[in-house]
């Protein structure tokens, strides 16, 4: 379920998931940021001006394998659907069909991870170099509210579930 997420300048890595008629990737939204694009326009009902966001289609790509050996690589264009700078988190909308055919599945709200439960990061740490990486550590906590990091967070605080995993940035 893990796809590398090319922009126009890097890449990172997502994880796909499926609706039943769409596939879903998330990724980070800094990995994506240099596709967006803004412009002044002029709202017709108002007269003022606002900022229109639109984004450049991404490149989605994952390693075929077979008998443990890369014979080739798959990739479709994806639309970023859903930013938030704040939450660095994008949501990617994949054109054509079913692909990846793998997805994870989310868990449940009585199936959080206890404290110390072992978990795993797969993904591409170093962009297409790091396709594959594969990372251990733990679920720390669910439930975390992340206050004072910003301005914003004392009247809309983050709640977040932490894990503790081995991150390399390059």
């Amino acid at each position: 379920a893990s796809v590398m997420v090319a922009s126009l300048e890097g890449s990172g890595s997502g994880v796909a998931f499926h609706n039943g008629r769409s596939v879903f990737v998330w990724t980070d939204a800094h990995v994506v940021e240099d596709t967006k694009r803004t412009r002044t326009i002029i709202d017709p009902r108002s007269g003022q001006p606002k900022v229109a966001v639109t984004f450049v289609d991404v490149n989605l790509l994952q390693d075929v394998v077979e008998d443990g050996r890369k014979v080739g690589e798959e990739s479709r264009l994806a639309k970023v659907i859903r930013y938030s700078e704040r939450h660095d988190l994008a949501l990617l909308r994949v054109h054509g069909g079913s692909w990846p055919k793998k997805g994870v599945q989310f868990l449940k709200a009585g199936d959080i991870p206890s404290p110390g439960e072992p978990l795993w990061h797969v993904g591409s740490m170093h962009g297409k170099h790091g396709c594959g990486s594969l990372a251990d550590g733990v679920f720390s906590n669910a439930g975390r509210l992340r206050r004072n990091f910003e301005a914003t967070d004392v009247l809309e605080p983050v709640i977040y579930d932490q894990v503790s995993l081995n991150a390399c940035h390059p």
